[in-house]
């Protein structure tokens, strides 16, 4: 895959995307300090192409989509920075061993969001949550059950 530079109104956006991603990051300090002293260690980088569809972490980095991410209310925008600074709480890039890491992600993706809809954050439309009998368990335990749970 080769990868092209940034065009003008993509760095804007990106820039953009920087700044709001800050700004998130301060709301998130003061409202959830554990999220947010974790997330303040962390690089916030803006992504403008197709290997970073929404967001994702590898422990140090958050990338984000700006596109995706704009297309989020503020609430759910600081949902997904939650989510993310969990994958590294919860160490989920680690604890894959040797699962499939498309449906680990899933299951690991289903605990977070389980949790964070437990403490009130407002979960996207979108976000994978676990059947009610799933929430409080572990991605290893949802990722077990994953292969009897339809798509």
């Amino acid at each position: 895959m080769q990868l092209r530079q940034p065009n003008i109104k993509e760095e804007e956006l990106k820039e953009k995307a920087k700044q709001s991603l800050v700004s998130e990051r301060f709301s998130l300090l003061l409202a959830q300090p554990f999220i947010g002293g974790i997330l303040i260690r962390q690089n916030l980088i803006p992504v403008v192409d197709c290997r970073c569809p929404t967001a994702c972490t590898d422990g140090q980095n958050i990338f984000v989509n700006p596109e995706f991410y704009f297309s989020l209310k503020v609430p759910e925008r600081q949902f997904l920075l939650a989510h993310e600074v969990w994958h590294t709480v919860y160490m989920h890039f680690l604890r894959c061993g040797n699962r499939n890491v498309d449906r680990f992600n899933t299951a690991c993706d289903m605990e977070i969001n389980s949790m964070l809809l437990q403490e009130k954050f407002t979960i996207p439309a979108r976000a994978l949550l676990p059947p009610y009998e799933w929430r409080g368990l572990n991605a290893e335990s949802i990722y077990e059950k994953l292969p009897d749970y339809p798509k």
